[in-house]
């Protein structure tokens, strides 16, 4: 089947990028885009007179097809259409998902004129807050369903991306839809765009403060918070060495039988010298101990020397002194 579009006197150019957004637009956003797109030079007073639709919604429309990045406003509030590549290429096919502020940026605040209007214009937004709510176990003022709102409507983050994000934060003590705001921000500075994409981090994240409970207990430091130093030595450990609690627990261990008390740059430098070996387990880890006390053994002239002064823990002892 071979088709032929019969372009008359005029042609509609709309973004390739606008197709993953058409799930999400009103037929009212739809009438405004193709609007534009025949004739971008119209003002909102031409665009209510073509679409015989009321300014709010105009201007409701042109908010949600500017929070999709597929329109922009010059200095004096002219509406512009980011130019179609000429070839179609995967960024441009794709639904737009990229972040629209910086970290530092604060979301709009809508009036209650405007997020009835939102509300009623589209149907998710109702079962997402109605979703967040059952999550937080908690109805939201109206603060609160204006960032839930506002993470979809302005920043563009699907309904999927919103609730795993709000599962995550529904687990802890203290729930607070404005962390939900900060996380957001935080996840779409590092690129975290999507759904799966956020699930994983945020497994990462979970696990990553069931180990640094740990690490208090058994270092105990139960009675303070966390460094910024100390926070980034176990997301290390974690993230680039991949080392399990069984690894950090066992260089504590050789940590307090070689200085008689806990450190963590000492058992930091313990596993820096192990994943530089290639020593991923406990088993590994516990081979290479016999075989550094043999060759301490062996180079002492028959006198067996202490743990604490072997070359190995040595070497760790030198390496933490040398970091500080």
């Amino acid at each position: 089947m071979k088709l032929t579009f019969n372009y008359g006197k005029g042609v509609a150019v709309i973004p390739a990028a606008a197709i993953g957004k058409i799930e999400k637009a009103s037929k009212k956003d739809i009438k405004i885009l193709l609007i534009l797109a025949s004739d971008v030079t119209c003002g909102i007073d031409e665009l209510v007179k073509r679409s015989g639709l009321k300014k709010e919604e105009v201007e409701s429309s042109l908010a949600f097809w500017r929070g999709a990045d597929i329109i922009e406003f010059d200095d004096g509030e002219k509406v512009k259409i980011p130019k179609t590549p000429e070839k179609e290429d995967e960024e441009a096919v794709a639904p737009v998902s990229s972040k629209k502020l910086r970290s530092e940026d604060s979301l709009p605040g809508y009036t209650t004129e405007e997020l009835n209007s939102l509300l009623e214009k589209r149907a998710e937004y109702k079962f997402l807050i109605g979703e967040c709510q059952q999550l937080f176990g908690k109805m939201f003022n109206p603060s609160e369903i204006n960032i839930v709102v506002a993470l979809s409507d302005y920043l563009g983050l699907d309904s999927e991306y919103i609730l795993v994000l709000f599962a995550h934060l529904g687990k802890k003590e203290h729930k607070s839809v404005r962390t939900a705001e900060k996380m957001a921000h935080r996840f779409l500075d590092e690129g975290i765009t999507d759904a799966v994409t956020l699930g994983e981090r945020l497994r990462f994240l979970e696990g990553l403060e069931e180990v640094e409970n740990k690490v208090r207990t058994a270092f105990g430091i139960n009675s303070r918070a966390l460094t910024k130093k100390e926070k980034t030595l176990i997301e290390k450990w974690l993230s680039e060495y991949h080392f399990g609690f069984d690894m950090i627990e066992k260089a504590y261990e050789l940590t307090v039988d070689s200085t008689g008390k806990a450190s963590l740059p000492y058992a930091g430098a313990i596993l820096d010298r192990w994943y530089s070996e290639g020593i991923k387990s406990v088993e590994d880890a516990e081979k290479n101990i016999s075989e550094h006390k043999k060759k301490a053994s062996e180079t002492a002239e028959g006198e067996r020397g202490s743990f604490d002064t072997d070359e190995f823990l040595e070497a760790a002892l030198k390496r933490s002194f040398d970091k500080k």
